[in-house]
């Protein structure tokens, strides 16, 4: 799923900086605040620059927080944030963000017909039959859509019925997709104001990460890695279909089905026989899992547990999926994995799994190399 999720963290001003400073998140969907692959992004407008643009009263803030985030789009798009780094970015007088853009609020609602702009959330007994204005727009109570959350859904706008003459939308109803506690109308799910506040940015395909490719240039490296140290790869990649599975587009439950398939199919092929009989590691389990444990064991790597556990949960959602009787606790493994059950949204459970298994990997790579 090429998605990147932008929470907002904290706001604050800095007297020594005299600046006030907006601390956001940017994760993968899947991802937490305390991930360490998570970016935390530090953008700070310096006082005289605000009050150069007359954006000092609390009523302002909105503005700010729009060029903070079309900046942190910018850098997500262009793949400029590195997973688990800091960023400090100063808008000052000198160097101030573009302006220009942030004039009008946005409006996903809004359509342009031949005659003017009408509103398509528009409650369906609207005196106006949604006619609206840029104007009238602006002063409606919605925020602008490139800052409000993505968990508001059906918001519903009626023009000033009792006015001679159209004059402002109203906003009379809206709901939280995610049932949030926060939630009391759309009009306060903003950043600044609402801690469950998130905002999750589509990435082009160029761009976006794909962690599915990245686990088989992984698997390709600790297989030239363990070839070379212990004579056995660490895994046989046999079968073309497997790959092309793993690299497909994702797609709902069947891609999801596929894909966990031909995950396990892999993770079916890790040597982990040959890599103990190499050294003299044995276990009575003849499992290739364990048997790659007992290798890793016997090597004295650090956390074993934090290379195994991510591959059986891996194996145990596989199994599960093929009907097949097993041992293996479901729930304790999904639990692990961050999926919830039933699974809804298939594209995010495949990438947990695969992130999972990426991450015993990547550390793995790290203590083996």
């Amino acid at each position: 799923m090429n998605l990147t999720k932008i929470i907002h963290y904290e706001s604050w001003r800095d007297p020594s900086k005299r600046a006030e400073i907006d601390h956001f998140v940017v994760m993968t969907p899947a991802g937490d605040v305390d991930d360490d692959a998570s970016v935390h992004v530090y953008i700070a407008f310096t006082v005289r620059l605000l009050s150069s643009m007359s954006l000092t009263e609390p009523d302002k803030v909105i503005v700010r927080m729009r060029a903070g985030l079309a900046h942190i789009r910018a850098l997500i798009v262009d793949n400029a944030l590195t997973p688990g780094e800091k960023y400090d970015f100063m808008f000052t007088t000198d160097s101030p963000p573009p302006m220009a853009q942030f004039k009008w609020k946005e409006c996903v609602y809004q359509e342009h017909a031949l005659l003017g702009l009408r509103c398509r959330a528009a409650h369906p007994r609207d005196r106006a039959a949604g006619v609206t204005t840029t104007e009238i727009c602006e002063q409606c109570q919605l925020p602008s859509t490139d800052l409000l959350c993505d968990a508001v859904t059906h918001p519903v706008v009626t023009g000033n019925e009792e006015a001679p003459a159209l004059t402002a939308r109203n906003l009379v109803d809206s709901k939280c997709d995610v049932g949030s506690e926060e939630f009391d109308g759309a009009v306060n799910c903003v950043p600044h104001i609402r801690s469950c506040w998130h905002k999750t940015i589509p990435l082009k395909a160029d761009v976006a990460t794909e962690p599915a490719r990245e686990l088989l240039d992984l698997v390709d490296l600790l297989n030239s890695v363990f070839q070379k140290k212990y004579g056995f790869g660490l895994m046989r990649l046999r079968k073309a279909q497997t790959i092309q599975a793993l690299a497909g587009p994702s797609g709902g439950r069947d891609a999801y089905e596929s894909k966990v398939q031909a995950l396990g199919r892999l993770l079916e092929h890790i040597q982990g026989s040959e890599l103990a009989d190499s050294i003299g590691a044995s276990t009575p389990n003849e499992g290739s899992i364990s048997k790659l444990e007992a290798f890793l064991l016997a090597l004295s790597i650090p956390d074993v547990p934090r290379v195994i556990q991510p591959l059986r949960d891996a194996v145990t959602v596989r199994v599960d999926l093929s009907h097949d009787r097993t041992t293996q606790d479901i729930v304790s493994a999904c639990e692990r994995l961050g999926i919830s059950l039933p699974v809804k949204d298939f594209d995010e459970a495949w990438e947990r799994i695969v992130s999972a298994v990426l991450g015993a990997l990547s550390y793995l790579r790290d203590e083996i190399a």
